[in-house]
């Protein structure tokens, strides 16, 4: 698919329903955190939730990463069967990393103490076969997005989480004691839902001669590796070959950066595993913005760049018209994710101690829990400039130059384009922000202790006062999200019949805001 009106909606719709998908499972994971919490102990929390889970999360990451990022980026010139051959690789990666995995765990970290679980050992099992296992499904994954069909990840994968859920909380209540060994079972469960369910949309489209034609492959045999005689390793795409073993470097690199908290606790005992328990609490709420929106539209803004920019080719080589719809695209991502993270940093502030509370008790707010979240929120910023550029330099960058973190700038310099000139932020707008910071900062001190209803209430105006006053920089993003309910609405009053002319139609609610929107 080569059309960038397709590619770029197809990005967006990408989004949309991997931050349904993502909200979603993250509000399923407070709540059955919330049923664990009170049916273990806070080290067996910890155990499950930050030790486990960071086996599982290290080992697909260093399995599948780097080949899911080469072959999504792949043009439509590249050989099926070389694509296929890259994505198996992963599964012969997973060997050595899940054996290397295991033995870290077992033998390197400190392990529980027998009080707390006597299940350590099978868990990590279980962890290290759910690693293999969806790996295994690679091939049928990266077809179905290359094929964007956008609603297979949501189903899929909201399916595999649901289920590990249900399955948890069930087991949890009814063998309290086992919850290590529940947690692994769970795992191992879900992911097996997972592999056969990709495989099995594929077998299903197969026997539909309308739905083949449209695919790359033919028939199930196909989606497995194929050999020359005499080659230790199937055959692969030299440049994607490459890029992947680019990616495959810089995946040390970002787990060391992302959970690299998370190693320190483990290898070196810094803390104890209640401590662990209560910090991933924490952890979760503070990155909530970057784990439901940020992540979503770096997974599909990575998918529309890769499609629209040649990688090391010159901006001056590449066609006009498609490097300008790039660089609109990213320079309103930009724009957008650094207003969204200036928000949660500067009420975030204020209300950090609130959320706590609200969420934990005065437990979890009191002591370092606070602070901690303050810098959570601070943090947002640099996870939303460090998301949306990664997307783009992983997209256009070679091999050689997936080594220059100043790729952009040097890009566009010369050029008529300069999309990194979004990130500057005026004096009026930083003034703007630092008075409902301080504003807050004060009805949090002043306020905050006397009513937590009217400490809410200053909140409100405060950003109900930032959102008037920032209308103007808001404007291009809502504009478009109302362009894209209007035609939705139009699409579904369209369908219906039977609809009398002269009822109350939701598509002239949208066209009278768009119209009060530009009488603000």
């Amino acid at each position: 698919m080569s059309d960038p009106e397709a590619l770029k909606k197809g990005a967006l719709v990408s989004a949309a329903y991997d931050t349904f998908l993502q909200v979603g499972l993250r509000i399923l994971s407070f709540i059955l955190n919330a049923f664990i919490v009170r049916h273990v102990s806070r080290e067996v929390f910890a155990v499950m939730t930050v030790r486990l889970h960071l086996l599982y999360a290290t080992g697909l990451l260093l399995s599948r990463e780097a080949f899911r990022r080469a072959a999504l980026s792949s043009k439509a010139s590249v050989e099926i069967h070389k694509l296929i051959n890259l994505v198996w690789i992963g599964l012969l990666v997973s060997g050595p990393v899940c054996v290397l995995g295991w033995y870290i765990w077992q033998y390197v970290m400190k392990r529980p103490p027998d009080a707390v679980t006597t299940d350590y050992d099978a868990g990590v099992i279980f962890m290290v076969m759910s690693i293999v296992v969806e790996v295994a499904a690679e091939v049928p994954f990266v077809l179905a997005e290359l094929q964007l069909w956008n609603k297979t990840k949501v189903v899929i994968e909201g399916l595999m989480q649901v289920l590990r859920s249900i399955l948890l909380a069930t087991f949890v209540y009814i063998w309290p004691m086992h919850g290590v060994l529940m947690y692994g079972i769970s795992h191992i469960v879900g992911s097996l839902i997972y592999c056969v369910s990709y495989y099995g949309l594929f077998i299903q489209i197969f026997h539909k001669k309308e739905e083949v034609v449209k695919l790359p492959v033919k028939g199930i045999r196909q989606l497995f590796p194929r050999w020359k005689p005499g080659r230790l390793l199937p055959e692969v795409d030299s440049e994607l070959g490459t890029i992947s073993w680019s990616f495959f470097k810089q995946g040390w690199l970002k787990e060391a950066l992302t959970e690299g908290e998370f190693y320190l606790m483990n290898f070196f005992s810094l803390i104890s595993l209640a401590q662990q328990g209560e910090y991933q609490v924490v952890n979760n709420l503070g990155s909530l913005a970057a784990r439901l929106v940020f992540r979503s539209i770096e997974t599909a803004a990575y998918k529309y760049f890769a499609q629209m920019v040649y990688r090391g080719k010159p901006i001056n080589e590449e066609d006009q018209e498609r490097i300008a719809e790039v660089v609109r695209f990213l320079t309103s991502l930009i724009r957008t994710l650094l207003l969204i993270s200036i928000f949660i940093l500067t009420f975030g502030w204020s209300y950090s101690s609130l959320l706590l509370e609200l969420y934990g008790g005065r437990q979890l707010s009191e002591g370092g829990g606070t602070l901690l979240m303050r810098a959570q929120c601070f943090y947002v910023i640099f996870l939303a400039m460090n998301g949306i550029t990664e997307a783009y330099t992983f997209a256009a960058m070679d091999d050689i130059q997936l080594s220059s973190c100043w790729f952009i700038h040097k890009q566009y310099q010369g050029s008529e384009y300069q999309p990194l000139s979004s990130v500057y932020i005026t004096p009026r707008i930083i003034m703007l922000f630092s008075f409902a910071l301080v504003f807050t900062t004060i009805s949090e001190a002043f306020v905050y202790p006397q009513s937590v209803v009217l400490h809410i209430g200053v909140g409100a105006v405060s950003l109900a006062a930032v959102v008037y006053f920032l209308r103007w920089e808001l404007r291009p993003f809502v504009e478009k999200i109302l362009h894209f309910v209007s035609k939705f609405l139009s699409r579904v009053s369209k369908q219906n019949e039977h609809m009398d002319k002269d009822q109350f139609s939701s598509v002239s609610v949208v066209n009278k805001i768009h119209w009060l929107l530009y009488r603000l």
